[in-house]
């Protein structure tokens, strides 16, 4: 009984979350660039609301990134750093079998709740606790032979804040996580398989 009331309160919880974000987003939204791939230091924000000017892609060629978006919303304290985890450790052995680089983005909408690409943004209490649950993730989910190569290919995650409307605080982050593919010559072989886990 405990859990069904549980589950009904996050519904409702996720459903007012949705409502506010359409309630507060226009039909004037703004498009932005996103965070340039291999910069960490720079001073871009992203305003709540603005549209990604990219689109989810799979591997194109070599060079050009592929990008992937996950509102991040529908999450309770005790799931949201797993799927965090899983996520990212699943777009980035996607991106390694592909051969290509690659951007998650959570805190980024998709259809059909949001338009595709908005910027919604994600609350942050604690960035060193993602940071240690994907070192973690990392030895968890790769077979023996790929945690070193895992450790050369991801990057850590990086959190851009993002600002209200004014360009006040909003309190709130899109956390872009990077995956880097070796260069010609250094990749190596086989596919990049993924232990299944029990949580």
């Amino acid at each position: 009984m405990e859990n069904q009331e549980e589950t009904e309160n996050h519904d409702n919880s996720r459903d007012k979350q949705l409502k506010n974000w359409r309630a507060n987003s226009s039909n004037h939204l703004k498009l932005c660039k996103p965070y340039p791939f291999e910069k960490y230091h720079d001073s871009l924000r992203y305003i709540v609301n603005s549209i990604l000017d990219v689109t989810e892609s799979g591997p194109l060629n070599l060079i050009e990134p592929c990008h992937e978006y996950k509102a991040f919303i529908n999450t309770t304290d005790e799931t949201r750093m797993i799927k965090f985890t899983s996520e990212v450790i699943r777009f980035g052995a996607a991106c390694m079998n592909s051969r290509t680089n690659g951007t998650i983005h959570f805190g980024i909408g998709d259809k059909p709740d949001f338009t595709h690409g908005q910027v919604l943004g994600v609350v942050v209490e604690d960035k060193e606790a993602y940071v240690d649950k994907l070192k973690s993730a990392i030895y968890r989910y790769f077979e023996q032979n790929r945690k070193q190569d895992a450790e050369t290919c991801i990057k850590p995650p990086r959190f851009v804040e993002v600002l209200s409307r004014d360009t006040t605080s909003y309190n709130r982050y899109v956390i872009e996580h990077k995956w880097s593919r070796f260069l010609k010559g250094d990749y190596p072989e086989g596919l990049w398989i993924i232990k299944k886990i029990k949580h």
